[in-house]
């Protein structure tokens, strides 16, 4: 007989086991694969629940009851439309149903679940919801009444809530197929992280933005959007140039080229000359070596005729960097200061603040100013240097 350590008996043990195990392992591949089942997938979350919480942060009390509030209003409606709540997060709540066409009766009373919460609150209370519908299989937690849906409709559906905003609805192809009777549209396509690009419907008018967007850090935004506006001026100056040359050309009894012209935009190429204009000014203003802030406030009082800045350390309120230049001077028999003017750098940022205001001029005489600007086009008119000009003048 084999003894207890012959290698023939122990391979063919090992093989025993071995197969055994891939019995086991196939069985509960097997399971698994058996155990996926459909389900409607619905998010629910409470819309600028953060920004309440920073405005009411001396009463807690205020938005952790709100919470619960509406923790419990929408569990109450989750049950109550035959759906089940896995879990809660943050103010985001995660529901499931076995039957789609209850989902869509919690998603077609969007009005009247924010209406319950606004009254039960005491403060308006805007929602956003997103559903989806598909296979997923009902993984269970230790500690989880509810079991918790895993696959691609889950996934799909928590990135469409991200394109949602205040009391709309929005939903997958899939959803929105095996629920026809509502009023479903197609708002467009989103490319949807580790998904691909996938179709979003909204419920009722189509109000959302599914437009494709890049993410760029702060670093490079600004580096574009100052390309952009460098063409911008190149573009305009080659303008300029070429319209010269044809006028030349004309002078000394040629033909200027009419294919070599552009057709002019007389509000575009207005309003070019006072961006040229302005990023002349900017650049030359932030190349002084003192703090383009003090310096650009020091320029805003003196163009707008009030006086000058106090030196007072006590406060923080100096400028020594401006003082030692020599482009502020001490206003005789008081502790202020004032711009120079007779500097020869703030004769030049003057001058160049002039063709600012001219190209301006130029521009008001024959248009209006934007209608969303509620402030007086003015170099005299601080919010017009902090959107145009680039600088924060205020005290």
């Amino acid at each position: 007989m084999p003894g207890p350590t012959d290698p023939l008996k122990w391979l063919e043990n090992l093989k025993i086991r071995a197969e055994q195990l891939h019995r086991e392992e196939a069985a509960a591949i097997a399971k698994i694969r058996s155990s996926f089942v459909e389900r409607a997938v619905v998010f629910l979350d409470v819309v600028n629940s953060t920004a309440f919480k920073i405005e009411h942060q001396q009463h807690p009390e205020r938005w952790i009851l709100r919470v619960v509030q509406f923790s419990e209003l929408l569990a109450q409606a989750v049950r109550t439309s035959n759906g089940e709540v896995v879990k809660f997060i943050g103010d985001e709540v995660l529901a499931i149903y076995s039957s789609v066409y209850d989902a869509q009766n919690l998603v077609g009373r969007v009005a009247e679940i924010e209406t319950s919460l606004t009254a039960a609150t005491g403060f308006p209370t805007r929602i956003k919801v997103a559903a989806d519908f598909g296979r997923v299989y009902l993984l269970e937690f230790e500690g989880h009444v509810v079991p918790d849906p895993q696959g691609t409709p889950v996934d799909r559906c928590a990135r469409i809530a991200k394109y949602a905003t205040a009391g709309e609805v929005l939903a997958s192809q899939s959803f929105a197929a095996a629920t026809p009777k509502l009023r479903w549209k197609k708002a467009g396509s989103a490319e949807l992280k580790g998904l691909g690009r996938e179709p979003i419907y909204q419920l009722g008018d189509v109000t959302v933005d599914v437009t494709p967007k890049i993410e760029v850090s702060k670093e490079e935004y600004d580096e574009l959007v100052e390309a952009r506006d460098d063409l911008k001026i190149q573009l305009v100056r080659c303008g300029e140039q070429n319209r010269q040359l044809q006028e030349q050309v004309a002078a000394a009894g040629g033909t200027p080229d009419p294919d070599a012209v552009a057709e002019p935009d007389g509000k575009a190429d207005a309003w070019d000359r006072v961006v040229v204009a302005a990023r002349d000014f900017k650049k030359l203003l932030s190349s002084a070596p003192v703090p383009s802030k003090q310096y650009a406030r020091f320029v805003f009082l003196h163009v707008a005729d009030q006086g000058g800045e106090e030196y007072n350390k006590f406060e923080g309120r100096t400028f020594d960097g401006l003082v030692e230049n020599n482009l502020v001077r001490q206003i005789e028999d008081s502790g202020y200061y004032s711009l120079d003017p007779e500097h020869a750098r703030n004769r030049k940022v003057l001058k160049s603040l002039d063709a600012v205001e001219k190209a301006l001029d130029g521009y008001l005489r024959h248009y209006e100013p934007d209608a969303n600007d509620l402030f007086e086009w003015s170099i005299k008119d601080p919010e017009f240097w902090r959107n145009y000009l680039g600088f924060d003048v205020s005290k």
